[in-house]
This record gives C-alpha cells, sequence and structure tokens, in this order.
C-alpha cells in the first residue's frame, strides 16, 4: 500500500514547510516477513541527482526527519527512510517494540532500503544519526563490499556515550541480562533528541 501524504509533524520547530515543490510518499513494504512503515521525499521541480537512505538514532522514529528529507529533496536528492524493527510505528504493527532482532537483522535492513531508493546510474548515500550513525559505519566496515554506497554520512555518532548518558557497570550488566531475558523490555532513556536534530536543521535553515 502506497499513499502520498501530507507532511507528518516533526518533533523539532522548523517548518515543515508546504508548496516547496518536494514529494512526500509514505508507504507500508514488506520485507523479512516484517511490515516496516516507508518515507520516501523527492523532488517535483528537478530531475533526481543521487539517493539517500535515512537511518533514525535510537528511541526515534524516521517521521522526526520530515524537515532534513525535505532539505534535501529541495537540492534534488530522492530520499528514503523507514521506522526500524522495534522501533515508531513498524514495532506497533509488528507487534515488537525496542526488540530489533539483532544487528545483522539491522543491517540486512538497510540493504533493503538502499534497493528500494536506488535509481540505476546515480549515485547512493547513506545517512544515520545517533544509533543511525553507529549502524551507517557500521554497514561501511561490514556489508559496503557486497552491497557498495558512494559515500556514509553520520552525526552524532552511538560510538562512545558521554559520561552523562552512559550507565554505570552495575547497571550495563543487569542491562546485558534483561536484554537476553526479555529483549522487549522498555525502559526510559532520558536522552535528549531534541537538541542535535534541532541545532543540525536550523544550521542548514541558515
Amino acid at each position: 500500500m502506497t499513499t502520498a501524504t501530507e507532511a507528518a509533524p516533526a518533533d523539532h520547530n522548523m517548518p515543515a514547510g508546504e508548496g516547496d515543490n518536494v514529494r512526500r510518499t509514505e508507504a507500508w513494504v514488506e520485507h523479512d516477513s516484517h511490515q516496516f512503515y516507508t518515507v520516501t521525499y523527492e523532488p517535483t521541480d528537478q530531475p533526481v541527482k543521487a539517493t539517500v537512505t535515512f537511518i533514525h538514532g535510537i528511541g526515534e522514529h524516521i517521521d522526526r526527519y520530515d524537515y532534513l528529507m525535505r532539505v534535501f529533496a529541495r537540492a534534488g536528492l530522492r530520499s528514503h527512510g523507514y521506522d526500524q524493527r522495534g522501533f515508531g510505528k513498524t514495532g506497533q504493527r509488528n507487534g515488537v517494540l525496542g526488540d530489533s532482532e539483532g544487528f545483522e537483522k539491522v543491517l540486512d535492513d538497510v540493504v533493503a532500503a538502499n534497493e528500494r531508493v536506488r535509481i540505476d546510474g546515480l549515485p547512493h548515500f547513506l545517512y544515520g544519526h545517533s544509533m543511525g550513525g553507529l549502524i551507517v559505519l557500521s554497514y561501511g566496515v561490514l556489508r559496503n563490499a557486497q552491497h557498495p554506497v558512494t559515500g556514509i554520512v553520520s552525526t552524532g555518532p552511538a560510538i562512545h556515550p558521554d559520561k552523562s548518558v552512559r550507565p554505570g557497570i552495575l547497571k550495563r550488566s543487569s542491562l546485558s541480562l534483561v536484554a537476553r531475558l526479555l529483549p522487549s523490555f522498555q525502559i526510559e532513556m532520558h536522552l535528549d533528541h531534541h537538541r542535535g536534530l534541532t541545532d543540525m536543521c536550523t544550521a542548514m535553515h541558515h
């Protein structure tokens, strides 16, 4: 099922913009017996110059990137993103929130998303923020030889968390045990997603 829609509300304060020569399309797609919520943005006033797959961060969903994906589309880029396994509408529809089913599955999903948005003869890029930044960098190491992309953009990658959000050794050990026994158990992250993405969008706006 594919439906053209108006802009979804974003979590930052930048205006989504209307009449901006960008077409936004929502679709539910099936991959690996899983239903994925996806969005695609493309320019309507110029040829597509390149394609991009967006990978969101931890505790997020792809609609938070509405403004940024519109910026890319206005620059002539076709952008595609999705709610990852265990996140957002994908997690809700499949009845599993908080469980990505392992990192190999996560990278398989990126490969599938790339194939959905690629256009033959045009460069293709990966963009990821926070956890998504870690995922796209890992893709470069583990999958790019078999499924190459032109380039990778990673902002605020979750490689080495700041001390303010890094759990102590006792909590890490406890979480590791909980993850094995109850992979869908949810906890409050207390992360400020709003700040980093809003700052980046503000800089691009100006």
